[in-house]
C-alpha cells in the first residue's frame, strides 16, 4: 500500500503512543493531592486540557471527520459495527473529562482522580481496539489514493493545530521528565 508513514492509520498510531502517556503522568500524581493539592490541580487540570485539545480535538477530529466517513462509504455496514462503537465511545470520553473537571473544581481529589484512572482504563481499550481491528480494517478497504488523500488532510490539520500540538507534547513530556 505504499509508504506506511503516508497512511493515515500511521498517524493515528503515533497519536495514540503520545495520549498514552498520560498514564505514567496520572499514577506519578497519584495522591500528590495529600501532600501538594496545586501541584496536583495544576497537573490535572493541564491532562484535562491536553485531552479535550491533542486527544479530543485534533485526534478525533482526524478519525470523525476523515477516516470514518471514508470506512462507512467503503462499508455502510461499520456505522452500526465498530466505527459506530468508536463514535460511542468519544463521546463517552468528552462526558468522563467534564466529570473529572467538575470533581476537580468541587476539590474532590480523590474522585477527580479515580474517574481520571477508569476513564484512562477505558481509553486503553478504544486505543486498542483501534490499533489491532479497526486500523488494519481500514487499511484493508481504502486505496492508497484515497489513503494518502486523507492523510494530507490529517496534514493539514496538523498545521491548523501545530503550535497547541507542539506545545501540550512538550508539556506532557517535562511533567513526565520531572
Amino acid at each position: 500500500m505504499g509508504n506506511m508513514s503516508n497512511k493515515i492509520t500511521h498517524t493515528l498510531m503515533m497519536e495514540h503512543e503520545v495520549i498514552l502517556l498520560l498514564s505514567q503522568l496520572l499514577e506519578n500524581i497519584n495522591g500528590l493531592w495529600e501532600t501538594d493539592k496545586n501541584a496536583f490541580t495544576n497537573n490535572l487540570q493541564f491532562m484535562i486540557e491536553f485531552c479535550k485539545t491533542y486527544a479530543d480535538k485534533i485526534h478525533h477530529l482526524k478519525e470523525e471527520n476523515i477516516l470514518f466517513p471514508v470506512m462507512i462509504e467503503q462499508n455502510p455496514m461499520l456505522a452500526q459495527g465498530v466505527v459506530g462503537e468508536m463514535m460511542e465511545q468519544h463521546n463517552m470520553f468528552r462526558e468522563y473529562i467534564a466529570d473529572i473537571k467538575h470533581y476537580l473544581e468541587k476539590k474532590e481529589y480523590q474522585k477527580s482522580y479515580n474517574i481520571f484512572h477508569e476513564y484512562l482504563k477505558l481509553l486503553e481499550d478504544h486505543i486498542q481496539i483501534e490499533n489491532c481491528e479497526l486500523f488494519p480494517m481500514a487499511d484493508e478497504l481504502i486505496s492508497s489514493g484515497q489513503n494518502e488523500q486523507m492523510y494530507f488532510q490529517a496534514m493539514d490539520l496538523d498545521n491548523e493545530f501545530q503550535v497547541q500540538k507542539d506545545f501540550l507534547s512538550k508539556k506532557l513530556n517535562l511533567l513526565l521528565n520531572r
